[in-house]
C-alpha cells in the first residue's frame, strides 16, 4: 500500500467544498493507495481559522510530503501554498500528480505548471470523480519501481549521443530524464 499526500487550495475548499469532497472520495477509491495525512478534516467553514498556527501547518505539511510515496494535488484552483507544496514534492522526487478538472485544461492559470519539466510530474484532466479514480489507478498501477532510480551507464555511438543530447536540450531535460521518459512511454504501451 502506497502512502499518498493529498492536497488542494484550502480557501477554494471553504468556498465550494463539494468538488473537493468528491476529489477526496475519488482518490480514496484508488486501489493500492492510502491517504496518509488527512489535514483537510480540520478545515472549517469559510472565514474560520485553523486551530493550529501557520508554522505548525507548514511543519506538518512538509513532514507529510516527506513521508509519502505519492503526492496528489487538485490544482484546478491556483494557490500559493499549493504551488509551494508541489515544488517540495518534485524536489523530494515524489511521484507528483496534478489533477485538474477538464474545464481548466486550456486556461492560462495552469501554464506555469504545464511548463514544468520533471520526470516526477504527471497531469490528470478529469471530467467526473469516476474518471479521476480510473486515471489515478492507471498511473499508480504503472508506477511500480518509479520512486527508486538506479544509476545505469551504457555505451553508444557518437551520432546517437549527439541526438540524445540535442533532443534533451530541446525539451529542457537531462539525457537521463529523456531516456526514462522514452522507456516509461514504451513500458506503458506494453502494459496495456
Amino acid at each position: 500500500m502506497k502512502k499518498v499526500f493529498v492536497t488542494f487550495s484550502r480557501s477554494a475548499y471553504q468556498r465550494t467544498p463539494a468538488p473537493y469532497k468528491a476529489f477526496i472520495a475519488a482518490t480514496e477509491d484508488v486501489p493500492g493507495i492510502a491517504i496518509s495525512h488527512k489535514w483537510f478534516l480540520g478545515i472549517g467553514a469559510r472565514g474560520k481559522k485553523y486551530s493550529i498556527n501557520a508554522q505548525e501547518v507548514n511543519r506538518q505539511s512538509l513532514s507529510a510530503i516527506n513521508d509519502s510515496d505519492i503526492f496528489i494535488a487538485e490544482s484546478s484552483q491556483s494557490s500559493t501554498g499549493l504551488g509551494l507544496q508541489i515544488g517540495e514534492a518534485i524536489k523530494k522526487k515524489k511521484m507528483t500528480i496534478l489533477c485538474m478538472r477538464h474545464t481548466v485544461k486550456h486556461q492560462p492559470v495552469s501554464n506555469f505548471l504545464k511548463g514544468t519539466r520533471s520526470p516526477y510530474l504527471h497531469f490528470v484532466y478529469y471530467k467526473t470523480p469516476k474518471d479521476l479514480t480510473e486515471q489515478l489507478a492507471n498511473l499508480v498501477k504503472n508506477s511500480r519501481g518509479y520512486e527508486k532510480f538506479e544509476k545505469f551507464n551504457f555505451v553508444t555511438s557518437r551520432p546517437i549521443k549527439e541526438v540524445l543530447l540535442s533532443e534533451s536540450a530541446k525539451r529542457g531535460l537531462s539525457a537521463s530524464e529523456l531516456l526514462r521518459s522514452i522507456i516509461e512511454e514504451w513500458r506503458s504501451k506494453e502494459l496495456k
